[in-house]
């Protein structure tokens, strides 16, 4: 009878400390790291749709994936949606304008930037990050208009205009 409890005692024991060191190792390990990725942007960007917005993610374990959904408050559109194979500790991700007249018809969107890490931390789903960010089109052009000029120029002289834009 001694030797079933004593055999029973070491095999709990010996449970116990497994349990106890898989603890340890998940709360120091770097694959089970608890930081929310950082998207680096401003809460306001003023973007004239021509070139391509660029915004950084920034995680220790790595981005695994990436996605921008753009909004008018009525109608929203995904417009970045990227999964990467081999995650980086560093990625930009560049939001280049819809294809169709849904951003030329107002000035004001909401950009809202999902990204999830490489953590196997939340049951290795990773850790989320979302990030709301105001968009401004900038749609008008520069109106300049003279305000004053140098008078009767010559061959080989030199002038001076003044302009307000």
């Amino acid at each position: 009878m001694r030797r079933k409890r004593s055999f029973g005692g070491i095999l709990a024991l010996i449970v116990f400390l497994l349990l106890i060191g898989g603890g340890i190792f998940i709360f120091t390990s770097k694959q089970f790291e608890r930081n929310k990725p950082i998207i680096s942007a401003k809460e306001k960007i003023y973007w004239d749709i021509k070139h391509p917005l660029k915004i950084v993610l920034k995680d220790d374990s790595g981005i695994k994936f990436a996605q921008a959904v753009l909004s008018d408050g009525k109608n929203s559109i995904v417009i970045a949606n990227k999964i990467y194979q081999n995650p980086k500790k560093e990625e930009i991700l560049e939001i280049k304008s819809p294809k169709n007249s849904f951003i030329y018809k107002q000035d004001k969107f909401l950009l809202t930037v999902r990204t999830i890490d490489s953590s196997k931390w939340n049951f290795f789903a990773g850790n989320e990050a979302i990030k709301n960010i105001n968009i401004m089109i900038d749609s008008k052009k520069p109106e300049l208009s003279i305000v004053n000029s140098s008078y009767g120029i010559r061959k080989g002289g030199s002038a001076l205009v003044i302009f307000k834009a």
